[in-house]
């Protein structure tokens, strides 16, 4: 079973609640998409885990992260 990482977000630019995907790693910064066609997918959740672990340390000024969560694809 294939697996994608969701994001739900506040964004404090436009005050809106929102859910992106993770896509990819750009250096040490993750990359988002809207679509989740384009998220990137995992067939073990051992992987998933750990961008997950990755990805709770990440911190943005623009936005807040409600949660995120293991999706099947």
């Amino acid at each position: 079973m294939k697996h994608k990482i969701a994001f739900y977000l506040f964004d404090y630019k436009d005050g809106l609640f929102k859910k992106v995907y993770f896509h990819h790693w750009n250096d040490s910064k993750p990359v988002f998409t809207k679509n989740k066609r384009r998220a990137q997918e995992y067939f073990d959740k051992r992987s998933a885990n750990k961008d997950i672990a990755q990805l709770r340390k990440v911190e943005s000024p623009s936005a807040k992260t409600l949660s995120i969560k293991l999706e099947e694809a």
